[in-house]
């Protein structure tokens, strides 16, 4: 059938004589549905959002929302974020750009943020909370380039309350136990990368066999702060790569030899997860925070954990090691309290006046 009117989608009848639609950019092909398929359109759509920044057109023009949120994702703010980052602000930028697109961006107020953008998504607070963040950033952008005089994000109240919640949760030594009892050969080396390097699945599945020289891993820069890291290889994590088949790609491997991307790698561990059921809340990325957890239990500092984990700011050090052994540390605590003798000489306790007139 040869190639359809549309940027990027290729149309052909494989052998069976079935149908096959593919969306092709910069070397990754995504599997649509049939051009007959009502679901097409939508798949297309979604596809061309996340490989390129497509969002709904711009009705109305410059008063547009719509046109506001292009001129930001073509922008060099936008552009100089990682890649995941583009991609998720994509997602939630051309939902939001669908629903309100053709609204006058300056009509937006605080109140109407928390009724238009956040509330329908309370029954889900994390993604509702996102959504106000990306376009706060947005309308930050907007206020920086004397487009808009404020931003109508600013004060509004998060619904996700991450004190009331596991978030990206330690796993408890008993989960550890259970997984290591039951995990396979590919979650096992994914499950060591994480714990003992403290690193994001997004930068532990594009680490290389160059990366690691046998006593450090150069992860270099990190795919969402930038920052330069180089950690020591733990002897348990070291004692396991040696063993592995050393090649030229990326440690982290697919059944096929290739390398996961971000969503496989996370299909491939919560697979696993749910083969081994493990409780709810249990995640690789929550891996990120045990290891994190287990430093701040065994007396590592906020700033030897940022070492580690690569965080700017000693907050987010805290957010993670949140779990930290509180009965050791404020036993620690105490001890450091000084010796208070008591010196003077107690005065004899004031006898209270009988009252039992019977």
């Amino acid at each position: 059938m040869g190639r359809l009117n549309l940027r990027y989608v290729e149309v052909f009848k494989d052998r069976h004589g079935k149908t096959r639609a593919y969306f092709r950019f910069k070397g990754k092909r995504v599997a649509l549905p049939s051009p007959d398929d009502p679901a097409f359109a939508a798949a297309y759509k979604k596809a061309l959002s996340s490989a390129v920044g497509e969002v709904a057109p711009a009705k109305g023009g410059s008063h547009s929302l719509g046109w506001l949120i292009r001129e930001y994702l073509a922008s060099p703010e936008f552009k100089r974020l990682g890649d995941r980052t583009k991609k998720d602000y994509l997602a939630i930028l051309s939902g939001i750009a669908d629903e309100h697109g053709d609204k006058p961006w300056s009509d937006l107020t605080r109140a109407r943020v928390m009724k238009k953008i956040r509330d329908p998504w309370a029954d889900k607070p994390r993604r509702a909370d996102m959504r106000v963040a990306v376009l706060s950033t947005v309308y930050g952008w907007a206020v920086m380039r004397d487009i808009a005089k404020e931003n109508p994000c600013k004060g509004v109240p998060k619904l996700y309350d991450k004190d009331a919640s596991d978030g990206y949760r330690a796993w408890t030594k008993e989960e550890i136990q259970h997984f290591l009892e039951k995990c396979g050969d590919r979650e096992f080396t994914a499950f060591l990368l994480a714990v003992y390097s403290t690193q994001r699945p997004g930068d532990i599945r594009k680490l290389t066999w160059m990366q690691y020289d046998g006593d450090f891993l150069n992860i270099g820069r990190q795919s969402k702060t930038k920052a330069p890291i180089r950690i020591p290889v733990h002897p348990v994590l070291k004692a396991h790569l040696d063993t592995l088949e050393r090649g030229t790609g990326t440690i982290l491997q697919d059944r096929h030899g290739a390398p996961y991307s971000a969503d496989a790698l996370s299909s491939m561990f919560a697979g696993a997860l749910d083969r081994m059921n493990m409780p709810k809340g249990v995640t690789m990325y929550g891996l990120r925070t045990t290891g994190a957890t287990v430093l701040a239990d065994g007396g590592a500092t906020p700033h030897m954990i940022a070492s580690m984990t690569g965080h700017r700011t000693l907050a987010m050090v805290s957010h993670y090691s949140r779990g930290a052994d509180q009965g050791r540390l404020a036993a620690a605590s105490v001890g450091m309290l000084p010796d208070m003798v008591r010196t003077g000489t107690a005065k004899p306790a004031r006898k209270l006046p009988n009252r039992d007139k019977s």
